[in-house]
């Protein structure tokens, strides 16, 4: 039982990362490809914030699977390490 649960913490500590990145994420993706200036009229304004908002949940997305299946790995490890230690000192 002590598997599932260190592997949901994984997960939820990789959401939480992405949750965390996806903001700077975002005003990075902005800054690099900005919107309509204030006094132009295009009939696509608005389109590269949204691409914007696709691009960070992407990389947020892609994070989030990266971290939590590092995270979970290596709370597992620390799992077996433990175990293997309480076995040889009996």
């Amino acid at each position: 039982m002590q598997k599932v649960w260190r592997i949901f913490v994984g997960i939820a500590g990789g959401l939480i990362a992405a949750i965390l990145a996806f903001r700077p994420l975002f005003y990075a993706f902005l800054r690099n490809y900005p919107d309509c200036a204030p006094n132009q009229v295009d009939g696509q304004c608005g389109l590269a914030s949204f691409m914007d908002a696709l691009y960070a949940a992407g990389v947020a997305a892609l994070l989030w699977l990266v971290v939590g299946i590092l995270l979970s790995w290596f709370l597992l490890r620390r799992l077996a390490r433990s175990h293997v230690q309480a076995f040889s000192e009996n």
